[in-house]
């Protein structure tokens, strides 16, 4: 008789478990799928010129603004509490050695210049940080996703894309080889 009370509370109990052990995991799949796809690059951005801005150099306080309209230059968009953006500071770094005379390589950023400057110590940074002052590139390009990099021509927008690199040799790749569309 406690036989037949117990598995009647239990087998319903098991059950129960299961299938909301079952539906919590396909919900986390599709989460999982949805996050890993990479943002869609704004078409309306690519092909424009930088805004005119204040872009501060914290290591020599000049505005930078002029050389980012030179060339070719990458400039990849910070956060100081983004634990990838540290981890595209070394590929960065690596990457700036490999391509200097091709590409001028930047990081930017919005936020407060003290905690820039920290961030860029703490992490290593060999590469000029430039203060977005005003966040008119953020606002320009609207920024979602960190780290951001936009490829620039001659001060024109062709490539914009998210998140931190592989390697080294993947941020090469792609601040070399460009679409045209």
């Amino acid at each position: 008789m406690r036989f037949i009370k117990f598995s009647a509370i239990i087998f319903p109990l098991v059950v129960g478990i299961a299938v909301a052990a079952f539906i919590s995991h396909r919900i986390f799949e599709r989460h999982s799928a949805k996050s890993s796809q990479a943002p869609p690059e704004p078409p309306a951005v690519l092909g424009s010129r930088l805004t005119v801005g204040t872009t501060t150099n914290l290591r020599t306080s000049q505005n930078e603004y002029e050389n980012l309209i030179k060339g070719r230059v990458l400039l990849v968009y910070l956060t100081t509490g983004c634990d990838v953006c540290k981890k595209e500071i070394s590929n960065m770094s690596q990457a700036r050695k490999s391509v200097d005379s091709q590409v001028a390589i930047y990081g930017i950023l919005g936020e407060n210049p003290q905690s820039v400057i920290k961030f860029a110590e703490e992490n290593h940074a060999d590469f000029p940080i430039l203060l977005d002052q005003g966040g008119k590139i953020l606002h320009q390009i609207g920024f979602r996703y960190m780290p951001a990099k936009v490829l620039l021509q001659d001060g024109v927008i062709i490539k914009l894309w998210y998140g931190s690199s592989a390697s080294k040799e993947a941020l090469v790749s792609n601040m070399l080889e460009v679409e045209t569309q």
